[in-house]
């Protein structure tokens, strides 16, 4: 290869490592979008949006899922295999630690299987889009219908609603 070719060469290869180089801190410098984390307190005022009815909550996100109290449960044409409900109609009462009731209607939307600790089977939860509310905060989640008898906290929210840009501070009372 002659001078002149490798010169060529090498400048060429100069320059596209210089092209390489200023697109690679380009995207470093670009802003990157990450989402607003906000605090919450590890119990909050929470609104049910289907009933209009106020609970205060637990907010657990180590636990998987979001279960509310429920009680009277009467699903429209009733199979009793559980997941022969999924798609129906279902009427419940939902009742917050006030003993305050509101009665919603919606569809089956799912099961929740829970171990029964001790028993030999486990034991089926119906799941329901519900929409919470936290402050300025509104999410539509799949919550569990539980009866939740003598615990103190009515509806407990877990990590489905809670997401990635949410975080739980114990001695937070109230959202930021």
């Amino acid at each position: 290869m002659s001078r002149a070719g490798a010169s060529s060469r090498s400048r060429a290869l100069r320059v596209a490592g210089s092209i390489a180089l200023a697109i690679g801190l380009a995207s470093c410098l670009a802003p990157v979008h990450r989402p607003r984390i906000r605090i919450l307190g590890a119990v909050e005022t929470v609104r049910v949006a289907e009933a209009g009815l106020f609970f205060n909550a637990t907010i657990e996100p180590k636990r998987r899922s979001t279960a509310i109290h429920a009680t009277d449960l009467q699903i429209e044409e009733a199979a009793n295999e559980p997941r022969r409900n999924i798609g129906k109609r279902i009427r419940f009462f939902i009742q917050n630690e006030l003993g305050e009731r509101q009665v919603i209607n919606t569809r089956i939307s799912g099961l929740s299987r829970f171990d029964t600790s001790g028993s030999e089977t486990d034991g089926v939860r119906y799941l329901v889009p519900l929409t919470l509310e936290v402050s300025d905060i509104e999410r539509l989640v799949e919550v569990e219908l539980a009866n939740k008898g003598a615990d103190p906290h009515k509806l407990q929210i877990g990590r489905d609603w809670v997401g990635e840009d949410l975080r739980v501070d114990p001695k937070q009372r109230g959202a930021d």
